[in-house]
């Protein structure tokens, strides 16, 4: 019997796993309890195998969206000023630094 741990494993490792196993005709359950990955990740990456009869793989993340609002240059403000008084409000904090709120 297979036993696996993942814990801090990335999802290209346990998409792999799930195949091998797909491939040993094992159910999705006897691969959920043998690998401690949750059945429904187990049935998602099976049926993709499946459909595209072939090892899958995850999607590449492209993020989309809003771009940051706060730069970098504002964030190490910040935490400096955090680091230093970590009671500090956020209105005293913009009155200490006027200048990084411009755009406001």
């Amino acid at each position: 019997m297979f036993s696996f741990c993942f814990l801090q494993v990335g999802t290209e490792a346990q998409i792999s796993v799930i195949c091998v196993l797909v491939r040993e005709n094992k159910s999705n359950q006897e691969i959920a309890a043998n690998t401690g990955i949750a059945l429904r990740i187990v049935q998602h990456w099976t049926k993709i195998y499946y459909e595209e009869g072939r090892d899958a793989s995850p999607p590449h993340y492209n993020p989309e969206g809003r771009k940051r609002s706060v730069t970098h240059r504002t964030l190490n403000v910040i935490e400096r000023q955090l680091e230093a008084n970590p009671r500090i409000h956020s209105k005293e904090l913009k009155a200490r630094n006027p200048l990084y709120w411009l755009c406001d």
